[in-house]
């Protein structure tokens, strides 16, 4: 977990180093299916499969800020987020793309709360 926050504080340095790693940070975030998950699934693993998706999120939001034209593209991947088991992985890619719409046009914006209004885990997210 704590590798994640190593590189991606690097790729905030380098935007092609941010360019090659940034598919690392969108696989992460990607909730396991019944397939992927291991067998041997115990609370540690859990844990920090929780901690490397929210470092994960939180660089990606560094990389939202530095250099929003290598994110723009990846917005469904991140919005997939959105229907993560964890209230805090749903709250930290909400506040992402948020953060998202500040650094785009209008355009961009219409688009994103489009996407945002199709989740239905948001509703969930607002009454908690």
């Amino acid at each position: 977990a704590f590798g994640f926050v190593t590189m991606g504080k690097l790729c905030i340095r380098s935007q092609k180093l941010a360019r090659d790693n940034i598919n690392v940070y969108l696989r992460e975030i990607q909730p396991y299916t019944s397939e992927q998950q291991p067998s041997n699934s115990s609370t540690t693993s859990t844990i920090t499969n929780f901690m490397v998706r929210n470092n994960a999120l939180m660089i990606l939001s560094d990389f939202c800020i530095r250099y929003t034209n290598l994110i723009e593209r990846h917005i469904e991947t991140i919005a997939i987020s959105l229907q993560d088991p964890s209230i805090v992985i749903r709250r930290h890619t909400l506040i992402l793309l948020f953060v998202i719409t500040i650094y785009r046009t209008k355009k961009f914006q219409m688009q994103l709360l489009f996407l945002i209004q199709q989740e239905k885990t948001v509703n969930i997210l607002i009454r908690n």
